[in-house]
């Protein structure tokens, strides 16, 4: 039996970015059109490495939903004698390396 994975979520979409949130000393996560999803703190005492793990939230989630939804379904398959899905592996497995460095702070191109 394949395990449903839902995809219903309620937080801003990404992409989103650590940013100085404007008008303020303060140190955001912004969504692409530079709205503010979130506050962290003051820019003097917040700590930038959170700021980058929550802003990349978003694509760490996707990239974690694809691949349970293709486990899972992987799964069901071989364990009902279905057939197996062919996934792009390689393309899925860079896409949760730039999320996972994102989320360290890196440049990620």
């Amino acid at each position: 039996m394949e395990v449903y994975v839902s995809t219903t979520t309620k937080f801003t979409p990404g992409p989103w970015s650590a940013s100085k949130l404007i008008g303020a000393d303060d140190l955001g996560i912004v969504n692409s059109y530079g709205s503010a999803v979130a506050r962290i703190g003051n820019l003097d005492i917040a700590n930038p490495a959170n700021a980058h793990l929550i802003a990349a939230a978003p694509e760490l989630y996707e990239a974690l939903l694809e691949l349970a939804q293709h486990a899972s379904h992987q799964d069901s398959a071989i364990k009902n004698g279905g057939s197996l899905v062919p996934f792009d592996v390689p393309a899925k497995i860079k896409k949760a390396i730039a999320a996972l460095a994102k989320a360290r702070g890196e440049v990620v191109s």
